[in-house]
């Protein structure tokens, strides 16, 4: 299992380092200025930037180790920032996602706005951008610039078996990875959607929303 803290500002994108997050999700609809959007922007490019670095200098000392003794350097260990610095490091990817107010977002706007709002994106440092089935029309595009796709929905109900199956395929054919969120009615749903979730293709995101 992978967890992914969601976040909106430049604190919460340091706690995920300190919480050992599997993905950031920056959700682009909560950024509520421009400054901010800006920071956290930066914050991801500047830690794909300094993990890279970081990765070659662990390249080079490998190969250093492999040389005679006389040339041999102690096995490199780095550690970024905003980690728990006793630990290697591992990067955390990003995704980046402008959710929309109909999947249970804050974002209004058409397919052109959200192009808009996602292009800046598309030239950062960011892996994966999630993309809801009503902007997949911009998949290719986006691979274009060599980001993945998290093709999601978000249902405030619960699909019958059959019908998870057929949104599953839709996703799956702009996406690189299926994320699909419902709303059980009941344990039997909950236990329907864990057998769809294990039976299904990987990868595969699967979550539940309500109480």
């Amino acid at each position: 299992m992978k967890t992914a803290l969601s976040l909106s500002t430049p604190e919460e994108w340091e706690t995920a380092g300190r919480l050992r997050a599997d993905f950031r999700e920056v959700r682009i609809d909560l950024i509520r200025d421009e400054d901010t959007a800006l920071r956290l922007m930066k914050l991801c490019n500047e830690y794909a930037k300094s993990v890279k670095s970081a990765e070659s200098s662990e390249s080079a000392t490998a190969t250093l180790t492999a040389m005679p003794t006389a040339y041999a350097a102690t096995s490199a260990r780095y550690a970024c920032a905003d980690f728990d610095d006793t630990q290697p490091c591992e990067r955390i990817p990003t995704i980046a996602t402008i959710r929309s107010r109909k999947e249970g977002g804050e974002f209004d706007g058409g397919i052109g706005d959200w192009h808009l709002a996602i292009k800046p994106w598309l030239n950062s440092a960011c892996d994966y951008i999630d993309v809801e089935e009503q902007f997949s029309p911009l998949a290719e595009e986006i691979h274009s610039y060599g980001k993945k796709i998290i093709a999601s929905v978000h249902m405030n109900r619960m699909p019958g078996l059959s019908e998870l199956s057929n949104i599953e395929k839709r996703l799956r054919s702009y996406g690189d990875i299926v994320k699909i969120v419902v709303a059980p009615g009941s344990m039997s749903d909950a236990a329907d959607f864990v057998k769809f979730t294990a039976d299904a293709q990987k990868p595969i995101i699967t979550s539940i929303m309500g109480s």
